[in-house]
């Protein structure tokens, strides 16, 4: 996981659009992931951009019948999916479970999650629990096949 933090501008600008963006990381999550303050302690207080990449593997892609969805679990901040370079649109922050369809291929896919913070760490301090936090601390991929439907005879 990386984060692309947020500090304010350093000419004592009160303009957000003079702000400075800074590269953290890579934090290394282990087998659970975690809210940003629980990841390492120098993030107690960071606002921004996480970024999560991952990497499965289909028998079949798109082409082939194959498709896949991913279930983020628990988010806390809104998020943007990207599967294989593609940035899926239409993305519903309420329904974390995300069709990556036609973007599949066979073989090795990477998706790129990213979960965006409030100001609230940066400005009031500590305390509010930012990141993809998954369900009980995982991302699951669920592969489905397509398969077409035979029309009746007589109707």
């Amino acid at each position: 996981m990386t984060i692309n933090s947020i500090d304010a501008p350093p000419n004592g600008s009160t303009l957000f659009k003079d702000s400075v963006w800074k590269p953290l990381g890579p934090f290394a999550l282990g087998a659970t992931l975690k809210p940003w303050k629980d990841v390492d302690s120098s993030l107690e207080r960071v606002s921004g951009i996480g970024a999560y990449q991952g990497t499965f593997t289909l028998d079949r892609g798109w082409g082939e019948g194959g498709g896949a969805y991913i279930d983020l679990g628990e988010s806390a901040g809104d998020f943007t999916v990207s599967i294989n370079g593609a940035a899926l649109t239409q993305l519903d922050q309420l329904n974390t479970v995300v069709d990556l369809g036609p973007h599949v291929k066979k073989g090795v896919n990477t998706v790129t999650v990213q979960v965006e913070s409030t100001l609230y760490n940066k400005v009031v301090g500590p305390g509010k629990a930012y990141g993809l936090l998954g369900t009980r601390g995982a991302v699951r991929v669920i592969p489905y096949r397509v398969l077409p439907i035979a029309a009746s005879a007589g109707r």
